[in-house]
This record gives C-alpha cells, sequence and structure tokens, in this order.
C-alpha cells in the first residue's frame, strides 16, 4: 500500500469507523476501549446519517502509520485520513 503523505502541519486522525445506530456505535467504542485506544466521536451527515468513530490524533504521518499498523496487530482495521474527513 502506498503510503498517504500529509503534509507536515496537517492534523491526522485514524479512521476507526462509522455507524448507523448509537448502540453500534457504543459497542465498538468499548471494544476498542477494552484494547487501551482512547476514541473520539462526530456525528456527521452523509446520505445516510452515521456516526463516525477515530481512534488518535496525529501531526507527524510516520506516527499515524505506526498507530495503523499496531492497530491492524489487534485485529482492528484502521487507516490515516486527512482531519476534517
Amino acid at each position: 500500500m502506498t503510503p498517504l503523505l500529509f503534509p507536515k502541519t496537517t492534523v491526522i486522525k485514524l479512521y476507526a469507523g462509522s455507524y448507523l445506530t448509537e448502540s453500534r456505535t457504543a459497542i465498538e467504542i468499548k471494544r476498542l476501549s477494552v484494547k487501551g485506544i482512547n476514541t473520539t466521536i462526530k456525528k456527521v451527515k452523509v446520505k445516510v446519517k452515521m456516526t463516525k468513530v477515530t481512534a488518535g490524533k496525529y501531526t507527524n504521518q510516520d506516527e499515524a502509520e505506526k498507530e495503523v499498523n499496531r492497530l491492524k496487530k489487534s485485529g482492528i482495521e484502521a487507516k490515516a485520513v486527512k482531519a476534517g474527513f
């Protein structure tokens, strides 16, 4: 996979998922929490209302990619996305 190239001043968040219901969001937050991952949620409007969960905030792409790899080793699919996504 070709790494994403973010400007040095970009805030990078790790995308952890989007969910249709509050209950599914809560389940995912609990699952990540048990693994020691701090999350934030943000309501977003798309054609279908979902809740987006991020699992980290980074200002350095290398740090973000290291965390993505750590999460993948824990069985969690993750990818780095530019903040504001």
